[in-house]
């Protein structure tokens, strides 16, 4: 379980922070902050909760939504210059990590339990 969260903190926090110190105005410490929020809270929603029970392209598709409305509220709330637009880019960004790292996932350690369905 540990490696499981070490590696999506690393990679994701790598992917967060660079792209938003990229598109906005934000200091390193809060887009490492806000990467990191973004990374557990994922994490244990979609990863641990909705991937053994769904399968890989719902748990995608709810991350997108998950990633899109934190950075959106993220950006608006602490009046980072980000345009949706650029919004939307760190979301497909992300979305795409969270694919190859959902199937990663289930390839090493995630099992998935068909009795459990989130339909």
């Amino acid at each position: 379980m540990t490696k499981r969260i070490l590696v999506k903190i690393v990679w994701s926090g790598l992917i967060l922070v660079g792209l938003f110190l990229f598109t906005s105005d934000a200091s390193f410490f809060a887009s490492l902050l806000s990467a990191l929020g973004l990374a557990i809270f994922s994490f244990l929603l979609v990863d641990l909760f909705i991937l053994p029970r769904a399968n890989i392209a719902l748990a995608t598709v709810i991350d997108a939504v998950l990633a899109y409305l934190f950075i959106w509220a993220l950006a608006s709330n602490n009046a980072w210059s980000m345009s949706l637009f650029e919004v939307l880019a760190i979301t497909i960004v992300f979305t795409a990590f969270e694919y190859f790292y959902h199937d990663w996932l289930i390839k090493n350690g995630i099992k998935q339990d068909p009795k459990l369905k989130v339909e």
